[in-house]
C-alpha cells in the first residue's frame, strides 16, 4: 500500500510502500526499481523526499 510519493527534478516518481517496506523509483521510460528497503513489519516508510538531483532523503520511518 503506497504511503507517500515524491518527484525529483527529472520527473521520476518515488513511491514509499508501507506493505513491502520499500521505496520504489519509477522513471519516465516505465522502468521501476527498489531504491530503499526496510525490514517490513518492523518499520514502514511513511514519508519520503528527494532533491532536484534525485537524491533520496532518508524516509520517515514508523514502527510497525
Amino acid at each position: 500500500m503506497p504511503s507517500a510519493i515524491a518527484i525529483d527534478g527529472n520527473g521520476d516518481l518515488y513511491v514509499a510502500d508501507r506493505g513491502t517496506g520499500r521505496v520504489r523509483k519509477l522513471i519516465g521510460s516505465g522502468l521501476s526499481y527498489t531504491v530503499y528497503t526496510l525490514n517490513a513489519g518492523a518499520v514502514s516508510p511513511e514519508g519520503i523526499a528527494v532533491n532536484a538531483a534525485g537524491t533520496l532523503q532518508k524516509p520517515l520511518l514508523i514502527k510497525g
